[in-house]
């Protein structure tokens, strides 16, 4: 079977992309070969990246104080949509029968040598050597990509394929550094770019020669990567040493720096000078209207009409509940108390040299004239149910998460009092939408920011969306408090729209003619294979009925309700900071959600193959892949996803209530971003909709994946066509590969028993904490951490407890630690299905 390069092109642009590339993967025969192409994936023929633009004006006006990332924090969005793009454009190729690995955009390193690899902060893959192998680009001075259409302002994702593409030509344009400068008089505080640069690194890339400077990362990532002051006496040597001794008392906080570097680059024929930036501008690619030099009454032009529509389209295709335009005047003259001002999508700022909160919309963008607000609705059994599902901060109230994790992994700054998945699926959404609509604006010729520090809540009400209570809450006549709003700022000529909730949306007041049970089955099973569910199935929830018993029976509820957290999120170094929680209730049934609970709907996304077969494996023994990418882009695309059919049952009049782990029986996995619910998840609701089976390590197996799959459960009042639970013959021979794989001996071989409807079976009994020690804490170097370099290897004691949890996380790796890939080995040796 073949396939054209036009045909993967096509797909990553309709998936978002605004650039894409291929190389063949003879232009990386000078790579080393542990961060190659063919290291990742021997039988590789092809190499596909793709990127996407970040927006200019978030680019050009946030990082000012350099901690802050303020309007560039739609970053977020960029790496979702690189995500997205990788998962399924690896699908696809697999779909016609080419193994193929997706490489994420940057966001974990080995910050030491790697067994033969000599090289500090080391990526699983350089997606700069694979862009300007692609033929999107060169490296400039400063050793980023430059493309002709963007300069440095983009991020990339690469795809290693067996699949023989037609590739690319190397870029053979006009240089695209001109050796300003400005990227080494403009460097950060801490001096990458000038003090101990041991000259210039000299590749060969296809035949072509690409320079740059050969700069030490410490000094790079003394902020980018690890979050440590500027404020701080920096030495005249970094190193490891250096950064660890900082780490537990000199770090900023919130977004790491987002570095001048990045900020400045921007090729010399299309670089502009706004006198209101202080970093070059980059011009748009199209030509500005003047209209013969016209004027236009109320900041209109002959475009406004055209360009309102435009952008609603954008927002209301993305599913917004919520839209409204006005002037920048309205705004700066809406009566507002500041003690009730609120942000729902970034922090509020840390100190004074961050700026602060007003209702005057130039103090954030100069050119500002209109102001847009919109948002989300959620259904009010959405809501956050109690204070134990509100996220933790630290002491110091300081988010710990690196900026290029997703959005989902920002609720640290709860916003709305949804439900946690809700909110992160709200701002998921918000955060897509405020990447397109600033950046069509900006491709129009116009100026747009979003994330600036107008009060959300006071534009919505300046935009005629609804009134600010006097706790501060946004008021609307359609949902009350349910929702979560945004604004974005621009100069842009729009019309202005009194905000009005959308006509009949997902979630909008006005209910559709609830159609016939079947009906609605089919139309909830279309919708999510429409849109990326592999699998969907629905149970009836009166087969969970006392499973909780069960639960208790089989499981150990106690063990399982233990989480010992680090209030420094794993990035203060030999700092830790622990917080001990103990549930003694965990487990739940579909009523726990909704009292007249009728059905189970459960989704299912799987990932690549290649990315199971390739883990750890040499000459890369990467983990990245498996740990990063498909564990987090899951779990993203399954609460998006969730989040849709949340709304879709809510429009046809029913309640509908999204969860990651309906029975409460699974546990966590550490990730680089944050914790994620581990692969047991919804094990048990995936058996009841028919669509997997419990293997002897306690994962859920289908029959179409195998062991690669997340699963997703949403519990409603409607009573849908359930499925067949009958799943044919097992995949799990009980072969046993999992318990002698397990570093931890967590696998038992005494068997429990369970009983779901028609369906009885026996699975392996798991020591949760044994497992988690592992998995969860990373403590255990074969679970995946030792292939990251990590010097963290503790094993378990005989009795594992909080105590003991908290004296091994004390001597964990203090560098490392904070990125902790995991790969589960039960999972990995696991020969059931594909």
């Amino acid at each position: 079977m073949t396939i054209s390069a036009q045909q993967v092109k096509v797909l990553c642009r309709s998936l978002g992309a605004d650039l894409v590339g291929i190389s063949p993967i003879e232009r990386f025969k000078h790579a080393p070969l542990r961060i190659s192409p063919q290291g990742h994936l021997p039988s590789a023929k092809s190499v596909i990246v793709a990127a996407v633009h970040t927006p200019d004006s978030a680019w050009e006006l946030g990082g000012e104080p350099i901690h802050n990332w303020g309007p560039a924090s739609c970053v977020t969005a960029v790496n979702s949509r690189l995500e997205r793009i990788g998962m399924n454009v690896a699908k696809f190729l697999e779909g016609y029968g080419f193994a193929s690995v997706p490489i994420p955009q940057t966001a974990i390193w080995r910050y030491r040598p790697f067994k033969d690899l000599d090289i500090t902060f080391s990526p699983d893959l350089s997606h700069i050597h694979a862009a300007a192998a692609a033929g999107l680009g060169e490296i400039g001075f400063h050793g980023l990509l430059m493309t002709p259409e963007y300069g440095a302002r983009q991020r990339f994702m690469t795809i290693i394929t067996e699949a023989d593409l037609e590739p690319d030509p190397l870029y053979n344009g006009p240089s695209l550094c001109d050796k300003c400068m400005r990227c080494v008089k403009t460097c950060a505080p801490s001096c990458g770019l000038r003090k101990e640069v041991q000259g210039t690194t000299k590749v060969d890339i296809g035949g072509k020669i690409f320079s740059y400077m050969n700069k030490n990362k410490c000094r790079c990532a003394w902020a980018e990567r690890f979050q440590l002051s500027f404020d701080a006496d920096i030495p005249d040597t970094v190193d490891e040493s250096v950064i660890v001794s900082r780490l537990p008392d000199q770090r900023e906080g919130y977004g790491a720096s987002l570095e001048p570097c990045w900020r400045n680059c921007v090729p010399a024929y299309s670089r502009g000078q706004n006198p209101n930036r202080n970093v070059p501008s980059r011009n748009s690619m199209w030509l500005e209207r003047d209209f013969n030099g016209a004027e236009w009454p109320n900041g209109l032009s002959p475009v406004s009409r055209l360009l309102s529509i435009e952008v609603e389209k954008i927002l209301f295709d993305k599913g917004v509940d919520i839209f409204g335009v006005c002037s920048a005047d309205k705004v700066r003259n809406t009566p507002a108390d500041e003690k009730l001002y609120k942000l729902n999508l970034i922090p509020m700022p840390f100190n004074e040299k961050w700026g602060k909160l007003s209702m005057e919309p130039t103090n954030y963008l100069k050119e500002a004239t209109r102001v847009i607000s919109f948002g989300f609705s959620f259904p009010e059994e959405c809501r956050m149910r109690d204070e134990g599902q509100r996220p933790k901060v630290n002491k110091d109230k300081k988010s710990n998460h690196l900026i290029v994790a997703g959005i989902g992994f920002m609720n640290e700054y709860d916003s709305s009092k949804a439900a946690p998945l809700v909110e992160s699926a709200m701002k998921e959404k918000i955060m897509d939408a405020i990447l397109d609509v600033t950046r069509h604006l900006e491709e129009k010729g116009y100026l747009a920011i979003g994330l600036s520090y107008l009060p959300d809540n006071y534009v919505a009400q300046a935009c005629g969306i609804g009134k600010v209570a006097a706790n501060g809450e946004l008021i609307t006549d359609a949902y009350g408090n349910r929702q979560l709003v945004t604004s974005i700022i621009t100069n842009a000529p729009l019309e202005e729209v009194p905000g009005t909730p959308r006509d009949n949306g997902p979630a909008g007041s006005v209910k559709v003619k609830a159609p016939s049970a079947e009906d609605i089955t089919r139309k909830i099973k279309a919708y999510a294979l429409d849109h990326g569910a592999d699998m969907i199935g629905v149970a009836p929830a009166k087969v969970f009925k006392d499973f909780k018993k069960q639960l208790r029976a089989n499981l150990d509820e106690k063990a399982l309700g233990l989480s010992v957290q680090d209030l420094q999120g794993r990035m203060g170094g030999t700092r830790f900071d622990p917080v001990v929680e103990q549930r003694e209730s965990v487990f739940k049934d579909p009523w726990d959600y909704l009292d007249d609970a009728q059905s189970v709907v459960v989704i299912g996304i799987s990932w690549p193959e290649g990315i199971m077969k390739r883990a750890e494996q040499p000459p890369a023994e990467a983990v990245g892949p498996h740990s990063m990418f498909a564990q987090h882009c899951t779990w993203m695309l399954l609460n998006n996803l969730s989040f849709e059919l949340t709304r879709q049952l809510n429009q046809f009049g029913y309640q509908a209530v999204p969860t990651e782990d309906l029975n409460g029986s699974a546990s966590k996995v550490a990730h680089t971003f944050g914790e994620i619910v581990d692969l047991r998840a919804n094990g048990f609701a995936a058996v009841a909709a028919g669509l997997a089976e419990i293997g002897w390590c306690g994962y859920p197996l289908t029959r179409e994946y195998g062991k690669r799959q997340r699963f997703y459960a949403i519990v409603t009042n409607a009573k849908l066509v359930p499925d067949s639970m009958d799943n044919g013959k097992p995949l799990c021979k009980q072969c046993m590969k999992c318990a002698k794989a397990c570093p931890v001996n967590a696998i038992g071989g005494d068997d429990l028993q369970f009983t779901l409807g028609e369906r009885t079976w026996k699975q392996g009994r798991i020591d949760s904490l044994r497992c988690d020690w592992a998995k969860r804490y990373g403590l255990v170097g074969a679970e995946g951490p030792e292939f990251m370099g990590s010097q963290t290897n503790i094993m378990p004691p005989a009795k594992i407890n909080a105590d003991a949890l908290v004296e091994a996380m004390k001597h964990m790796d203090p560098l490392q630690k904070r990125i902790p890939c995991i790969v589960e080995r039960c999972l990995l040796k696991c020969a059931a299905g594909k």
